[in-house]
Formats: C-alpha cells, sequence, structure tokens
C-alpha cells in the first residue's frame, strides 16, 4: 500500500517511494500535520489517481539511484532476518534470507510491478497514473538535504533528523553498492527500471541533478 499523505489546510501532496527516507519524511509530515506517526490514514489520498485530479495541490515525491535502492532494499530485506532478526516478508515471492545478491536481483526482473512489493517496485509506477508522473516535483535522495529545503520552507516543515550524509557508507558518491554489481547485474536492472531510467535520468555511477521540471514553484 502506497502512503500518500495529504495536507489540505497547506494544500499539499507527498507520495512516499519506500527506501528513499521515506521515514523521516513521514516524521517531518505527520508532525506538520499534528497527527500521530501511525495515524496517517485519516490524512490519506487513496491512490495517485486521486492524486492526479488534486489541482491546486503541490505534489511532490522523492527518488533514488534504482541500483542503490535495489541493493539497500536486499540489505535491509534479505541480510537483516539473518544478521539482525528482522522479520522476513518475502517469502510470498520465493525468495529466502540471506540469499545472493545476483539470485535476489533476477528474481526481482522477473515480478512485474503490479505484483512488486513496495520496497522493489519501479518508482515511476508509484508515482505515476495512466503513464503520466503526478508529482509537481521530484526531489533526489542523493541530494535530499538540499532538495528538501525549498519544501520545508514553502510548508512549514521541520528539518529531516536524518540524510543521507549522514552515513559514512554514502559519503563517497554514494558509491557503497557498486562492488557488488556486475555488469550483467547492471544491465538486468536497467532492463526492469527502464521507465526510472527514462523519467528520472539515472545511470549506473551518475546522479542527475535536479532538471526544471524538479523545480518547486513559488508558494501560493
Amino acid at each position: 500500500m502506497t502512503r500518500i499523505l495529504v495536507s489540505h489546510e497547506s494544500r499539499f501532496v507527498w507520495i512516499a517511494v519506500a527506501k528513499v527516507a521515506s521515514m523521516v519524511i513521514h516524521r517531518a509530515i505527520t508532525d506538520k500535520l499534528g497527527i500521530e506517526f501511525d495515524d496517517w490514514p485519516r490524512c490519506s489520498a487513496a491512490s495517485t489517481a486521486e492524486v492526479a485530479g488534486m489541482d491546486g495541490y503541490f505534489r511532490f515525491a522523492f527518488v533514488r539511484d534504482p541500483w542503490a535502492r535495489l541493493f539497500s532494499c536486499y540489505q535491509d530485506k534479505i541480510l537483516g532476518p539473518v544478521l539482525h532478526g528482522r522479520d522476513f516478508i518475502f517469502g510470498d515471492f520465493g525468495f529466502t534470507p540471506g540469499m545472493a545478491f545476483p539470485d535476489f536481483v533476477h528474481g526481482v526482473a522477473e515480478i512485474p510491478d503490479e505484483q512488486a512489493d513496495g520496497h522493489f517496485v519501479g518508482q515511476f509506477h508509484t508515482l505515476g497514473y495512466q503513464r503520466r508522473l503526478v508529482v509537481d516535483y521530484v526531489g533526489r535522495f542523493e541530494n535530499l538535504p538540499a532538495d528538501w529545503e525549498p519544501i520545508r520552507l514553502r510548508f512549514g516543515l521541520a528539518p529531516l533528523p536524518w540524510t543521507p550524509i549522514d552515513s559514512a557508507r554514502r559519503r563517497s558518491d554514494f558509491e557503497f553498492h557498486k562492488p557488488h554489481y556486475t555488469p550483467d547485474l547492471v544491465e538486468v536492472v536497467a532492463r526492469r527500471y527502464a521507465d526510472d531510467l527514462r523519467h528520472f535520468g539515472y545511470r549506473f555511477g551518475s546522479v542527475p541533478q535536479l532538471g526544471p521540471r524538479d523545480e518547486p514553484g513559488p508558494s501560493s
């Protein structure tokens, strides 16, 4: 289930993308809405179809390099149950705790977005309706502090308590995932997330800058 938080007072909509700092963004927005963290459904839109029709609302989301996002998913959901005793939630997909990363990548590649878990579903799929993005602003995980700032200032949101630069494994140009990819795996991910690459401009080893369509407009 995609989290979509709405402020009717401030007239903004945030669509959460899993594995893209969604928990800390969620906290900042629920604090603004004055609701408990787990009480978000009462301030939510039902679907991206509904969001697409919300004219006059500023709709935003954050995305992430698909290769890094998938490896982060692997660390959390496949290795996490083995290393940290976390619940294993991917059994229905035929995955197993601690399975090899190449096997996980090839398995994900066989699962269409319509059947995928939110942690590895395509980001364009999460943010689109009828093959069109429904958001007005797309920030990037790789540039989270700077890309969050115009949103924070426009709507009076809190600074994020955690950003990617706080993590040592991400300080070196977000390269922590690269040693785990062979050329074959790079191509498998590129094919699986072709829509993400097309719409958000990612290439393996290269982080795009904000484009003109991503810039937030002036507050109304």
